[in-house]
C-alpha cells in the first residue's frame, strides 16, 4: 500500500488511525456492514451466515470485471481492512478496539455482546490504568466505568 509519507509506505498505527477516521464517518448502514465484517474477523467460524457474507462481499472488490461498476468507497476501505488485519498483532487489534471504543462505545458495546453470544466466553480487552496495561474482561471495563 503507497499512502503516506514513509517513502510512501504507512505504519500500523496510521493504518488504525484512517480506519478509525472512516469508522467516525460511517453511516448508520456502513456501520452496521462494518459490524458484521469486524464480527467475523475478531469471532472466527463462530460467526453468523450474515458476516460471513458481508466479508464475501468485501472480497469480491478482488474480482470486478471491466464492465462492472467501480467499487464504493466503503468497499474499498473495506479491502484495505481486511489487508491490514492480517498483518496486525494481537496487541494492535486490541488496540484498533480501544480506538473504535473511544469514536462510539455504544457500537462496541453491541460488538462485545455479539461476540460473546458467538463464543459463550467473554472476551479479554487490554486497558490501560494509570499508565500500566491491565488485562480485564469486557464486564469488568464497563462495571469500572
Amino acid at each position: 500500500m503507497r499512502i503516506g509519507h514513509n517513502n510512501g509506505v504507512i505504519t500500523r498505527s496510521e493504518e488504525m488511525a484512517y480506519l478509525a477516521t472512516w469508522f467516525a464517518e460511517f453511516s448508520e448502514m456502513q456501520k452496521d456492514d462494518f459490524f458484521k465484517i469486524l464480527v467475523n474477523k475478531y469471532g472466527g467460524a463462530d460467526c453468523d451466515d450474515t458476516a460471513t457474507a458481508a466479508a464475501s462481499m468485501v472480497n469480491g472488490v478482488n474480482g470486478l470485471q471491466v464492465n462492472d461498476r467501480p467499487p464504493s468507497i466503503f468497499k474499498c476501505r473495506m479491502k484495505l481492512f481486511n489487508e491490514w488485519f492480517t498483518n496486525w498483532s494481537d496487541e494492535e487489534k486490541q488496540d484498533f478496539l480501544i480506538r473504535l471504543k473511544n469514536i462510539d462505545a455504544d457500537f462496541m458495546d453491541k460488538f462485545y455482546k455479539q461476540l460473546d453470544n458467538n463464543t459463550g466466553t467473554l472476551n479479554t480487552v487490554t486497558v490501560a490504568v494509570n499508565g500500566s496495561a491491565e488485562e480485564q474482561s469486557e464486564n469488568d471495563v464497563k462495571n469500572d466505568a
